[in-house]
């Protein structure tokens, strides 16, 4: 399918910042893809695609892109393979940082643990673990805040903890810290929510 011109101008816009919004299947990925190519595949100003971050939410996209893009490099190869730059993207692909988030995140720990004092061997914990940790740490809290005596709090505790059940309230906790995890500041999400109180 061919490229609209406003998907045209994402491909061959260079050398400047760029938002694209769009529409779910609109072909964003699509045009991205088409982007990269253009800009490791580009004669006289081509970018080694080791020299490209490309970060995505899912394993699948990342692997996804990544393949569309070798299969370019490997295109471009078969009709010019004189060309000694392009037959090193072929290689340079391996060592792409086409990956997800948290693969990225993983990967920036690892390699630069000196620079921001974090252990390498960390590991990222099972989900029972971090639910477990996450019931612990609302436990200690809650214990805290019943102890300091606050009558706002005691209101609060007596409305939404039934004996020794604080599962309607740890769970509208978890919800609300969901919610406000979903922003950008989460904290001034908070500041303006106590606001509209």
């Amino acid at each position: 399918m061919p490229l609209t011109d406003e998907q045209k101008l994402v491909r061959d816009t260079r050398n400047k910042n760029m938002l694209v919004s769009a529409a779910a299947g609109s072909g964003k990925t699509f045009v991205l893809v088409e982007r990269i190519i253009s800009e490791i595949l580009d004669e006289k100003n081509g970018i080694d695609v080791d020299r490209i971050l490309v970060v995505t939410f899912t394993t699948a996209a990342a692997g996804e892109m990544k393949d569309r893009i070798r299969k370019a490099i490997d295109a471009a190869i078969m009709k010019n393979g004189a060309d000694g730059r392009l037959r090193a993207q072929a290689t340079l692909i391996h060592n792409a940082h086409i990956r997800t988030i948290d693969s990225f995140c993983s990967w920036v720990v690892k390699n630069y643990f000196y620079e921001i004092d974090m252990d390498p061997s960390f590991r990222i914990g099972a989900s029972g673990e971090l639910k477990m940790l996450n019931d612990n740490i609302f436990s200690d809290l809650l214990s805290a805040k019943l102890e300091e005596g606050d009558e706002d709090f005691k209101n609060l505790a007596d409305a939404y903890i039934s004996g020794r059940r604080t599962d309607t309230l740890r769970d509208m906790v978890f919800e609300l810290h969901a919610k406000a995890s979903s922003f950008a500041w989460p904290d001034e999400w908070y500041d303006s929510a106590l606001k509209l109180i």
